[in-house]
Formats: structure tokens, C-alpha cells, sequence
């Protein structure tokens, strides 16, 4: 709900073009918010779907789509994890690799996959990271042609604008941006999370993030982060060297993340969900060695994990997983 009614703010965007959506319908914002949400996850679902449907060539493959770091299953195992507008850049990316498998589709896929991911980045600018990914995964559906140079000349000039955007008008007055919230019939509770940290500088950020470290954290974060990227190079037939190796190459881009939010989770995750769609989206120069017992318990050890597992934005990894997911929805 952040919003440049007031003034100019980073991540105001979005929560601007809602607000003035909810007043031309004469509704809450809170509607046009969950309204937007839950359109948003839908389209997630269907093209993480179609994603599935063209690259895995055996159903244990399926386990990569469940393990704990992947983002979506971050987000369906917490409850507040579908509000986060990461799902914008996330959502854009996944198109982007649609178009990769499905090139028949590329026409549509790509402009739509573009147009999102600039957007997402003017509502978060943590999202400009994603810009490496998005910039490969178009590379790869449209190549080096014209449209293709055209298409990926946007992503990075509407990256760079949304990013210079975010540091032109960092710092902005929570009261004023609030008001246009309580104005409207909604909670002061509101106010509190990100809003509260607008008024604060960059080094207050830093010294909050290491102030609050926990290592033990940061180890649980490491240690399933990098089990999953050798899983996932194990049951797509890369080698573990390569599949190490693309995920630290999928992991840079997002370590200037790191010092100023303890959101350690989302970034790894942010990390993840690239690395494991460059890989499914690989075209590969030999077909898959036969599957075997040991392959078939490895998926189902990474089931089992999701199934039990909590991979948290900023408390390390504990257990509840989807199964309790499930229960907590259906009690």
C-alpha cells in the first residue's frame, strides 16, 4: 500500500495506480488488492504449469517444481507469503521462460513477460535484480534478432529507470503516505513494515541487517539452498560441478541484497527460482540417463521436505511445510 500520493516514493507505484483504481470503483483498496493478488498467483500457477507440461520428460522431475528454496513453495507454505510483489517479477520471469519451451508463443509471451518485469521492478526495486535472468531467458526465446534486441533493450532500460527512480526518492514521510490510507477507511496497522522504514537512510538499514544477524539462520538458508541446487542438477542429468556452478552464477546477481534486509530467505530464494529456470529451460545435447531407485528417492526426499519444511524470508528454515499449510487452511 505503499504510494506516491503525497510525493514521490520508491515502490509507490503500484500502491499509487491501486489506490486511484479503488477510488474510480468506488471500492476499498484492500478489494483491488486481493482482487490483483489472487490474479497474480493464478497466472503463476497456470504458467509454472505449462512450464512443467513442455521440460519434464519423468514425473519424478516434478519434485524440482516442490523443493523448500523455490520460491512459490516458499509463498504457499507461510500465510502471508502470496503478499509479497515479488510474485510480479516472479510472474514475469516464468512467462519468459514459457517462451523458451514454447516458441510458437514467443510472439505473445515475450512483450507480456517484458511489460511485467518493468512494472515489477518500478513496485520493488529489490526486483531490478532479476534483471540478469530476464534478460537470458528472452536472449533464449528470441535470439539475436532485431525484436529480440529491441525486447531485451527495454528490460534493461526500464530496469535502470526504476532503479534510478528508487534512489531519486528513497526517503519519504510514513505519516503523509499513511494518510492517504486512513482517508480512505483502512487500519492504521497498515502504516507499520515497509511504510515505517521509508523515513530511514541506507546505513540504518545495513547496521539493522547485521545488528540482527543470526548465523544459525544464515547456515540453515546455505546449507538447503545448496542441497536443492545439486538436487535439482541430479534429477534434470546435469552434472552436480555445473549445477553448483549455475547456481552461484544465478546467486551473485542478488548479493547486494544481502547487507541491507535480513530477508536472507527471499534473496536465496530470488536465487533459486532463477537458477532452476535456466536449467529446465537448457537444451540438452543427450537425452536423460535412465531413472532409478536412487533418483526416485531423492524426489521423494525433496517431497517429503516441502511437504514438512518451512523455507522462511528471514527465520532460517523450520518445520511446517505444506502439510501444515493444508491443515491450518482446513481447520
Amino acid at each position: 500500500m505503499i504510494n506516491s500520493l503525497a510525493e514521490p516514493v520508491r515502490r509507490g507505484t503500484l500502491g499509487t495506480a491501486i489506490i486511484l483504481a479503488s477510488d474510480v470503483l468506488g471500492v476499498s483498496p484492500l478489494a483491488v488488492v486481493v482482487a490483483l493478488q489472487i490474479g497474480v498467483v493464478l497466472a503463476l500457477a497456470a504458467v509454472l504449469f505449462h512450464i512443467a507440461l513442455a521440460t519434464v520428460s519423468h514425473p519424478i522431475q516434478i519434485a524440482v517444481f516442490l523443493l523448500p528454496p523455490f520460491y512459490p513453495m516458499m509463498m504457499i507454505s507461510r500465510f502471508d507469503g502470496m503478499i509479497y510483489k515479488d510474485v510480479l517479477a516472479l510472474l514475469a520471469i516464468c512467462v519468459l521462460a514459457l517462451a523458451v519451451v514454447r516458441p510458437e508463443l514467443k510472439a505473445r509471451l515475450v512483450p507480456a513477460g517484458v511489460i511485467l518485469f518493468i512494472v515489477a521492478c518500478f513496485s520493488h526495486e529489490a526486483l531490478v535484480f532479476f534483471l540478469p535472468v530476464a534478460i537470458w531467458l528472452t536472449f533464449r526465446a528470441t535470439g539475436w534478432t532485431k525484436a529480440g534486441k529491441v525486447q531485451m533493450a527495454l528490460l534493461a532500460a526500464g530496469a535502470g529507470a526504476a532503479f534510478v527512480f528508487a534512489l531519486t526518492y528513497s526517503r519519504a514521510d510514513p505519516d503523509a503516505i499513511c494518510f492517504a490510507l486512513i482517508s480512505r477507511g483502512l487500519g492504521d496497522h497498515l502504516c507499520a513494515g515497509p511504510i515505517g522504514w521509508l523515513n530511514a537512510s541506507l546505513s540504518q538499514a545495513i547496521a539493522f541487517t547485521f545488528h540482527e544477524l543470526e548465523v544459525r539462520h544464515l547456515v540453515q538458508f546455505v546449507s538447503v539452498w545448496g542441497v536443492s541446487v545439486v538436487v535439482v542438477a541430479y534429477l534434470w542429468g546435469i552434472s552436480a560441478l555445473w549445477g553448483i556452478a549455475l547456481g552461484v552464477l544465478t546467486l551473485v546477481p542478488f548479493l547486494p541484497l544481502f547487507p541491507i534486509a535480513l530477508d536472507f530467505g527471499r534473496w536465496f530464494a530470488f536465487a533459486f527460482v532463477s537458477y532452476l529456470l535456466v536449467v529446465v529451460t537448457m537444451e540438452r545435447a543427450q537425452p536423460l540417463a535412465p531413472f532409478d531407485r536412487r533418483r526416485g528417492a531423492v524426489a521423494l526426499i525433496a517431497v517429503m521436505c516441502s511437504l514438512s519444511m518451512t523455507y522462511d524470508s528471514t527465520a532460517g528454515v523450520y518445520w511446517s511445510g505444506l502439510a501444515n499449510r493444508a491443515l491450518a487452511l482446513l481447520g
